[in-house]
């Protein structure tokens, strides 16, 4: 009885602890979450783009560092995906329609560089996109996704603008890019 008592107030106290915790703001100062000092805080910052080191088909690292102050569509996509042959014929049609407006970056989910560029290249679109292989599926998971395909939208400044899930048309997709380019 006297060590069930013990393990119930360890129990309570750790949930307190986790709780003062949350509310604490996870021990950042507001400063430090991306909150200017006095903004009302009921209003969600934007999130910067994750920050990311993929390799492309040629094996050269591609980083998000490289795309410093570029408007960014950035795709996540996988060949079982049946939504994801139009997105990335779609975004090939607007980079090539954009042309060096925009950067379009087409992230694949963790499937070999074989099966990816054997897709990309049956699609003929190869050549019009910047196509990177993310092994671990890890931007996937950075981003918050939950559908395929997925589309971000990233602002000069490196933040994500808007969090498109599922097929974008090539009107939506117009829409957002006209959008940021008016920024």
């Amino acid at each position: 009885m006297k060590g069930v008592l013990i393990f119930f107030v360890i129990v309570v106290m750790l949930g307190l602890i986790a709780a003062l915790f949350f509310l604490s703001g996870f021990g950042f100062k507001k400063e430090e979450r991306g909150l200017p000092p006095n903004e009302d805080q009921s209003q969600t910052p934007k999130d910067m783009m994750p920050d990311f080191s993929l390799r492309d088909y040629s094996d050269r690292s591609v980083r998000s560092f490289d795309f410093r102050e570029k408007l960014l569509v950035i795709n996540v996509w996988a060949s079982w995906c049946t939504d994801c042959s139009r997105a990335l014929k779609d975004l090939a049609k607007i980079q090539r329609e954009y042309k060096d407006k925009i950067s379009v970056i087409a992230i694949n989910r963790a499937e070999s560089r074989d099966m990816a560029k054997n897709f990309t290249d049956s699609l003929n679109i190869s050549n019009d996109l910047i196509l990177l292989l993310d092994p671990s599926d890890s931007f996937y998971a950075e981003i918050k996704a939950s559908a395929m395909p997925e589309t971000i939208f990233i602002s000069r400044d490196g933040f994500i603008d808007e969090h498109f899930k599922g097929l974008a048309t090539p009107d939506i997709l117009r829409e957002k890019i006209d959008n940021l380019l008016a920024t």
